[in-house]
């Protein structure tokens, strides 16, 4: 009897449960811990809860890796809101998810088949078969890799079934706590040249141009590494799609977060972390679509950021030199369809949006014609993966690589091309000698006074400027860098700063002083004047020099030359009004906001010193890395927030410095008296806590234990996170005080060894 009963319950066990990685119709997967996990153990199902919710999901994660990471979720926009949740497959083929205690089903697969098996792939892949057929997917009746959520990893498409209408796309959570339909999509568009675009609503917010063969000509950063990552595009006449590949040993994954960064992230077991290896927007010129207009070309390899192509010119000149792009470019001479017109070549440019394919035309001398025969026709191309790409109308977000990028081929009057040779139609090829050699003669000469008036110009702009040059071996390395960059004579500086007059200082730095002045052209500047104790060499100098020049963005200063002279090291800048006592009122929360935000999209972009900002691992034991960036941004974080400066702070209560005193009002539980006086009533204080703590956590003692700086753009993005609670900062110390006799000393913030640090007012 014993016996029996034993061998009953074995088939009752076996039969209403979960076998490994599939499930028939008479078994069930309850939310007790019961998991499908992949054969090859890669993959596991189950109900989940996202970081600090109590919502219940089915979904599937790497099963070995010791981090959760969720790649798909079935009931993403109807969760079950207790552990009553019932996974199963009906006998007709339908995969439904419900409430056992209500009976309501809260999800299914509106799928259909006989025999049906539900099993969990080694790719990942949920899949609904009839019987026990193999795993090619042309037997499959349903799959969860038509249906992605907001990751694609290896096997999976972006992109559409043209014979059927399905499409493959990735859609962001609306936050870290809810998998549900967020604000951002990135889908391909076939319509012209395909190419995947990021969407925020109905907005377009990147675009990843056309690819080329190797790699998509927006996203040159992605690209086959031989034996480890592979890319695959495919184009034709019913299916349109982007996949990868990748070695057995990688675990990786491209994924589209809640603030609209699309990264491709790997798992390092060596530290047991996700590391992001490419943001495939992050650049400035990918997060603002169409930022320089009609025309206009954004880079990222010069002093400025947007530029007009040759032959064209800033339709509102005064906005573009204030670098206001967005009415872009105009052509020199407009295009009226007359004979003579004809392309000029343009290499390593992610091709303008809004193309039209013409699948008619094969060769590159068939699509010119074709588009110069057609007088709407500005521009075409010729692609890898297409016969001919025309466009009509403005040439819209176009951008221009160091390396990779396409050939684009725009219209032009015949009197902006540069040389433009006209066969006679005799048939005696003699009669073109002596008009060549005609045309290279007057090209020699075009080009010889060109360049005598290149450099004549330059010269009456140095001495326009008083500009001298002191120092030829410094020039020389400026001029190999292709870096237009004037040397100012000490003499010009002493008279347009009054002899560096106190008056005329600005402000003061961990490395020197900044004063204000005047250029005879009535420009005015700002001179950044290193100190002899600096610890910068020549050498060093001219390093930061060559980098400041390159580094170009929106919301900094302009470099407009430097000086050297004897030990005297100085960099000159744009001089930009900021903020007095009877004007802080006017930078609100929201443009606060905005500038955290857009210097975290910096620093993350530069991933890929003053000493109130140093690490402590930078200034103790010299090592340097992306996370002593993610501290000087938490002390800046603080410092906007509190409208005060973290060198020189001083609080008559302790002796704390601004982290210090930062890291004091949250233990006490009072962060929002941080807050600048001057926003009191104006901010939301959900927001601004959240930044304090973002800050807070930017400055942590251990690199370690800081967020990377993609984790802190979904920190202050995420409406509702669950986020750690910071630990000590670094440089959490107090200050020696030292009390004089003097009644208008009073006390004064110092160091050990008692030199006083001055605490300067914003200007």
């Amino acid at each position: 009897m014993e016996f029996l009963s034993f061998m009953l319950f074995c088939f009752f066990f076996f039969n209403s449960s979960v076998a490994l990685d599939t499930m028939t119709p008479n078994q069930t997967l309850r939310d007790h811990g019961e998991t499908l996990v992949s054969n090859d153990k890669s993959f596991e199902l189950g109900f989940f809860s996202p970081w600090n919710s109590i919502n219940r999901y089915i979904g599937i994660w790497f099963k070995n890796v010791p981090e959760q990471t969720v790649v798909w979720v079935a009931n993403k926009n109807n969760p079950l809101t207790n552990s009553s949740g019932v996974l199963r497959i009906t006998s007709s083929g339908n995969i439904v998810i419900q409430n056992s205690e209500s009976g309501i089903i809260v999800w299914s697969s509106n799928s259909s088949g006989t025999s049906p098996v539900l099993q969990l792939l080694n790719t990942g892949n949920l899949v609904v078969k009839d019987g026990w057929s193999d795993n090619n997917s042309g037997s499959f009746i349903w799959q969860s890799f038509d249906y992605p959520c907001d990751t694609i990893i290896p096997g999976m498409k972006l992109g559409s079934n043209l014979a059927t209408g399905l499409d493959w796309y990735l859609t962001a959570w609306k936050s870290t706590q809810d998998p549900s339909t967020g604000e951002f999509t990135y889908k391909v568009d076939h319509q012209g040249l395909p190419q995947v675009v990021l969407r925020k609503g109905s907005q377009v917010r990147f675009r990843s141009g056309p690819w080329d063969g190797v790699r998509f000509a927006g996203s040159p950063e992605i690209k086959t590494i031989n034996g480890v990552f592979k890319p695959i595009f495919v184009f034709n006449s019913t299916h349109v799609y982007y996949s990868f590949e990748e070695d057995n040993s990688t675990v990786s994954r491209f994924v589209l977060n809640q603030s609209g960064l699309i990264q491709h992230i790997v798992w390092n077991p060596r530290i047991g972390a996700w590391k992001d290896i490419i943001t495939l927007n992050g650049h400035e010129c990918d997060d603002n679509y169409g930022m320089c207009g009609p025309y206009g070309i954004c880079k990222l390899v010069d002093q400025t950021i947007c530029e007009c192509p040759f032959g064209f010119t800033p339709k509102s000149p005064q906005d573009w030199n204030a670098r206001q792009t967005s009415a872009g470019c105009v052509a020199r001479k407009p295009l009226n369809c007359t004979a003579g017109e004809g392309f000029r070549k343009f290499k390593g440019l992610k091709l303008p949006d809004a193309s039209y394919l013409n699948r008619t035309v094969a060769s590159p001398a068939e699509c010119e014609k074709a588009c110069l025969s057609n007088c709407s026709c500005v521009a075409y191309a010729n692609t890898d993966v297409s016969a001919c790409v025309v466009w009509f109308g403005d040439l819209k977000d176009i951008r221009r690589y160091n390396e990779g990028g396409q050939v684009l081929h725009i219209r032009m009057a015949a009197s902006e091309l540069v040389c433009s040779l006209i066969w006679s139609d005799s048939k005696n090829k003699k009669t073109l000698v002596f008009p060549l050699m005609m045309v290279i003669s007057s090209a020699l000469l075009l080009g010889l006074v060109v360049s005598w008036c290149v450099v004549r110009r330059r010269t009456s702009r140095r001495r326009a400027l008083g500009v001298d040059n002191p120092n030829q071996s410094f020039s020389r390395d400026i001029g190999e860098e292709d870096l237009e960059l004037p040397l100012f004579d000490l003499v010009t500086i002493k008279v347009a700063t009054n002899n560096f007059s106190l008056a005329n200082k600005i402000g003061q730095g961990g490395f020197g002083l900044v004063y204000k002045g005047e250029l005879p052209t009535g420009q005015e500047i700002a001179v950044k004047r290193l100190s002899e104790d600096s610890g910068q060499g020549l050498k060093e100098f001219k390093n930061e020099v060559i980098l400041i020049a390159k580094l170009q963005h929106r919301n900094l200063v302009g470099l407009l030359g430097c000086c050297i002279h004897e030990e005297e090291r100085m960099l000159i800048y744009e001089y930009m009004p900021n903020k007095n006592q009877t004007r802080g009122t006017s930078i609100t929360w929201q443009k606060r906001f905005d500038i955290i935000v857009g210097i975290a999209r910096g620093l993350l972009y530069l991933h890929q010193d003053s000493s109130g900002y140093m690490s402590p691992e930078y200034v103790i034991d010299g090592l340097y890395s992306t996370k002593s960036d993610v501290f000087s941004f938490g002390v800046l974080v603080l410092e906007i927030v509190s409208g005060k400066r973290n060198r020189g702070f001083y609080h008559p209560d302790h002796d704390l410095n601004l982290v210090g005193h930062a890291w004091k009002l949250w233990n006490e539980g009072r962060p929002i008296e941080l807050v600048d006086v001057f926003m009191e009533g104006q901010s939301p204080n959900s927001q601004v806590v959240r930044c304090i703590r973002v800050g807070l956590l930017c400055v942590q003692l251990r690199p370690e234990d800081r967020p990377s700086m993609s984790s802190v753009l979904l920190m202050l993005f995420s409406e509702n996170p669950m986020l750690p609670p910071p630990k000590q900062p670094g440089f959490y110390t107090d200050r020696y005080i030292v009390e004089t006799d003097s009644s208008s000393a009073g006390k004064q913030p110092c160091t050990p060894n008692e030199v006083t640090v001055t605490r300067l007012q914003g200007r």
